[in-house]
């Protein structure tokens, strides 16, 4: 199950809609996503604000793959977004809960099968989620001589 917290009001984009509903590259960012991730994921949980909720249901029509709308009444942060969408995970018949924003649309296929290829062939690990090498991180990740991940550090520590 994919989860997209998606309640924001596309303000900083200067728009008239939702950031899921922006159109990039003449389709709306939730698209884009509903798109990728179909092939591995049981079904969408798309997190909208009230105003957003008209948009999403015309976004979510004709989707390659299950999208239900869970609706965040007032903006008390993502975490609270991405817990509206546990009755609809715990109803799915998925094993993993997959989360990304509603504007990382640029993720990679390849990225998106090697995500479900770690998930099924490591069952015991609680988190999956791609990460990026560079020289001057502002996250810096320990890890041990397998690659996992061992502990997180901010670039101040």
């Amino acid at each position: 199950m994919l989860v997209i917290p998606a309640a924001g009001s596309g303000s900083r984009l200067k728009a008239d809609l939702p950031k899921f509903a922006v159109p990039v590259a003449g389709r709306p960012m939730a698209q884009w996503l509903f798109e990728r991730y179909a092939p591995w994921v049981s079904g969408i949980v798309l997190v909208v604000s009230p105003a957003g909720l008209p948009h999403a249901r015309a976004i979510a029509t004709g989707a390659p793959c299950e999208v239900r709308l869970a609706v965040q009444s007032h903006p008390t942060g993502m975490l609270d977004a991405v817990l509206l969408a546990r009755e609809a995970v715990a109803a799915s018949a998925g094993r993993d809960v997959w989360i990304t924003w509603c504007d990382q649309i640029a993720v990679s296929r390849h990225t998106v099968s090697a995500l479900a290829n770690l998930s099924a062939t490591h069952p015991d690990a609680w988190m999956v989620l791609p990460t990026v090498t560079r020289p001057d991180p502002y996250i810096h990740f320990d890890r041990d001589r397998a690659g996992r991940i061992t502990a997180v550090r901010h670039r101040r520590e």
